[in-house]
């Protein structure tokens, strides 16, 4: 189940093996046919399964409605199946994406999206169900591994045979299940199945002062998601927590998420909960908030606001999570406290990863929007609890250095708000020791001049961005490197590349020149290559620019060092006129000819948007992933006359959320004239071009 559920991806499900698939009800079928085989015995017009299932409810096993659930399901199951493997037999179980208009036309559904929401609203059911349905056996296996252990918890509750189980006087049922899922949140043990029958929840139990107090103990617990995932399971959660309802099995048709919301939620929970015993910064950062349970119900409650409005969910759902605060009884600045994570909780992504974090006016403009340091950790946490639960290879080092890089800028800036000092002096003379300290490394292998003149940047935050992106070291051999590519031909190209765990960052030395930016571009989209960041440096006349580059093939995963080498060939190339970018990506897309296409979406919308600064325009560009997508950005820009100072690359949802830090034709901020033609330039650049090469 584990690698299963790793594995699985909602959008092209396996109907066998992915969670709540034919095999989990296998597996039930089997665990009960062990302890009694008269179980599936053959009858009349029904199917073994069936059969089962009506046994258990005639032994009081299992609801009605759960039986009546768990039939649907199978009954969904087997005939998805069959009209897949009678359509597309080459698709062994894996419900396609390109296999589901016909399946869902053989089934009577209206469309592909139908058959995927009916699938996952089944598979839930059967997840839910089988996990208390294999509890026993569960239980007959722990009992065998540790035999007669037993010790008492409380006056209600043993601990016996590794699970939870009640042992004296018990409350009303609902009432007994939170406690017991008070104790599961402290201890990480299971319930014992006598604990875990069908029950539901009125009105006046979600109105009830001590279970909202029993749930609130539940959120400061250490293992909180464990007793929330066993909450859900047992049908509970949605009903207790009404807004929470909305997410279950609610599916987003894109490839980012790889999870269902509500799935994705528990996951975020889990997170948020297992950051207090991680070591590093965000352990650190953990450990450090008094009170989590505002903090987990923020987790709990971040995306309800999906189910009522996707475009504006943390909106709509910071309102959502302030009611359902309000009647847990949390106190006023508590109730703020969630309210405020949730509105915010894409905040932190929208600027870490889409802004210059070495622009002084960018970390005070968010730090204006940050209540105050306790917040600003809380925000933190949730945001990287979120991007660790959307999907595998979603979450990099580099990402929570980014995140972790914001958070400490935006501390500097609410301690000089404190303080009543301006954060853009803070940041110069923070600058100004940085580049001191540098100095001093640098000149004793180098002449105080040749070290001055190349720490000068071309303008004011190019130097602080310069010293901060790179080390002393690193800028030492920068400067034998420009020697280097100003003694050498007009041509020249030097790259080096430091590999890491999960990308490369990779230097490319060579002179300055018109779309120098827009063929670099082209050469790494060429060598199947994700570019993620890039930052742009020029001391005498030569180019530094420093590119995140992941490998397009497998994107959790560094460049391998001939793609590298095959970069500074073909930009060579390219910059002697030898081969053009289209040349390039036909040589590409030969390549992967006998590859699967590339999901791309060719009519998505195009959006360009500007963001002032006193020296810069920052340029928004979100557009519909494609082939040389980004080329096309950056050349269309460059026969602007527009000189690019940074670039921030982000691939989501099929599409890109690039941001470009770019200066006029008269040095300085784009008038409104010059934003005209760049929005009108650049949307005739993007229009759909046809399919071809690997997207970057």
């Amino acid at each position: 189940r584990q690698r299963t559920e790793t594995a699985s991806d909602p959008g092209e499900p396996n109907l066998k093996t992915a969670p709540g698939g034919l095999r989990d009800l296998n597996t039930l079928i089997w665990c009960f046919r062990a302890t009694d085989p008269t179980l599936l015995d053959p009858e009349p017009e029904r199917t073994g399964t069936e059969a089962l299932l009506g046994r258990l409810v005639a032994d009081r096993r299992l609801t009605a409605d759960a039986c009546d659930k768990l039939v649907d399901a199978h009954r969904f199951l087997l005939a998805a199946r069959l009209a897949l493997h009678d359509l597309v037999p080459a698709a062994g179980d894996t419900l396609t994406r390109v296999s589901q208009p016909a399946v869902a036309a053989q089934l009577g559904l209206p469309d592909a999206e139908t058959l995927l929401r009916a699938y996952l609203r089944h598979t839930r059911q059967v997840s839910r169900l089988s996990r208390l349905l294999l509890t026993p056996f569960e239980a007959q296996v722990a009992r065998c591994d540790r035999p007669g252990e037993s010790r008492p918890l409380d006056e209600s509750f043993t601990l016996k045979d590794g699970f939870i189980e009640l042992s004296g006087p018990a409350d009303a049922p609902l009432r007994t299940v939170f406690q017991a899922l008070r104790l599961q949140a402290e201890l990480n043990a299971p319930l014992s199945p006598l604990l875990l029958g069908p029950l539901d929840v009125t009105e006046t139990d979600r109105t009830d002062a001590d279970l909202a107090a029993a749930f609130r103990s539940l959120l400061a617990a250490p293992h909180v998601g464990r007793a929330l995932r066993t909450l859900d399971d047992l049908g509970l959660l949605g009903t207790f927590v009404p807004s929470f309802a909305g997410l279950t099995a609610f599916y987003q048709p894109n490839p980012y998420h790889r999870h269902t919301a509500d799935e994705h939620t528990l996951r975020v929970v889990e997170a948020l909960a297992s950051f207090c015993e991680s070591a590093g910064r965000l352990g650190e950062i953990a450990r450090g908030i008094a009170d989590p349970a505002p903090l987990m119900l923020a987790g709990l409650l971040h995306d309800v606001g999906k189910a009522v409005d996707l475009a504006r969910h943390e909106i709509v759902g910071a309102e959502l999570a302030r009611v359902e605060a309000e009647r847990l009884g949390l106190g006023p600045a508590a109730v703020e406290r969630v309210r405020y994570l949730v509105a915010a909780h894409l905040d932190l992504n929208r600027v870490a990863f889409r802004r210059d974090l070495h622009d002084p006016a960018t970390i005070s403009a968010f730090a204006d929007t940050i209540p105050s340091q306790a917040a600003l950790d809380e925000l933190l946490l949730l945001t990287c609890a979120d991007l660790m639960s959307v999907a595998p290879n979603v979450w990099t080092d580099w990402k929570q250095t980014l995140l972790l890089e914001l958070r400490d800028r935006t501390s500097e800036a609410l301690a000089a708000r404190d303080d009543g000092r301006s954060f853009e002096q803070v940041h110069v003379e923070r600058t100004a020791r940085e580049l001191a300290r540098t100095a001093v490394a640098l000149e004793q292998a180098f002449p105080g001049e040749a070290v001055a003149g190349h720490l000068a940047g071309p303008w004011p935050l190019e130097s602080s961005a310069y010293v901060a992106t790179f080390s002393p070291p690193e800028i030492a051999d920068h400067i034998a490197a420009v020697r280097r590519v100003l003694d050498a031909d007009e041509q020249a190209v030097e790259l080096a590349a430091r590999f890491l765990p999960t990308h490369a960052e990779a230097t490319v030395f060579t002179r300055d020149r018109p779309h120098l930016l827009a063929l670099l571009c082209a050469a790494l989209a060429a060598a199947d290559l994700n570019i993620h960041d890039a930052r742009i440096f020029t001391r005498s006349g030569v180019a530094i620019d420093r590119f995140r580059l992941t490998d397009a093939r497998r994107p959790a995963e560094p460049p391998q060092p001939e793609q590298l080498t095959r970069v500074e060939t073909d930009l060579r190339d390219l910059l002697a006129g030898r081969v053009s970018p289209e040349t390039l990506f036909e040589r590409q897309k030969k390549r992967y000819r006998r590859r699967s296409a590339v999901a791309v979406e060719p009519h998505g919308r195009v959006e360009i948007r500007f963001e002032q600064r006193a020296q810069h325009t920052i340029v928004d560009v979100i557009a519909p992933d494609s082939p040389g997508l980004l080329y096309r950005i950056t050349h269309a820009l460059a026969e602007l006359n527009l000189d690019i100072r940074q670039a921030r690359i982000a691939t989501r949802h099929a599409g890109v959320l690039d941001a470009f830090d770019v200066v006029g034709p008269q040095v300085g901020p784009l008038t409104s004239a010059d934003e005209r033609r760049v929005r009108e330039h650049l949307i005739e650049a993007l229009s759909p071009v046809p399919s071809g090469a690997r997207p970057e």
